[in-house]
């Protein structure tokens, strides 16, 4: 497995390693239930911060248990190049910009830890203690400058 979620979405999460079991073919809410359940918190964490950046409202968690992964997002992992499918994309984790070979650029972001290039947000590794929800809002003002 190299991918969840369809493969034209329009935002592409990138992340340095895939989740343990078999998730290909499974939809939503079946989807998110498995890879909490097999992947246990740090799954949770990732699909969490997932939906809390792409969610249209303040219901992340509805968006995570219910449509992540069902039209607008994919999941790639240990991936070498950006998928030309997506219009956004999200490069979680040092090793994943490494991967990429994107490099991270200072911007004018209010959070040392987000930065932009174009249509490229390299991000922390989903996980709160790299991650924390401030910083998550700054991510999500910068995606509203998408139309997705």
């Amino acid at each position: 497995m190299s991918q969840l979620g369809p493969v034209h979405a329009p935002i592409c999460f990138y992340l340095p390693s895939k989740p343990i079991g078999h998730y290909e073919g499974l939809s939503q809410p079946l989807l998110s239930e498995q890879l909490i359940q097999n992947g246990g918190n740090h799954w949770r964490k990732i699909l969490t911060i997932a939906a809390k950046l792409c969610a249209p409202n303040e219901n992340w968690k509805d968006y995570r248990d219910n449509f992540l992964f069902t039209s607008n997002e994919q999941m790639r992992f240990a991936s070498e190049k950006l998928t030309n499918a997506a219009s956004l994309h999200f490069v979680c984790g040092q090793q994943s910009y490494q991967k990429l070979n994107i490099r991270q650029t200072p911007n004018k972001t209010s959070s040392p830890k987000v930065h932009y290039l174009a249509n490229v947000i390299v991000l922390p590794y989903l996980d709160y203690r790299q991650f924390p929800n401030k910083d998550i809002e700054i991510a999500r003002k910068m995606i509203q400058n998408f139309n997705i």
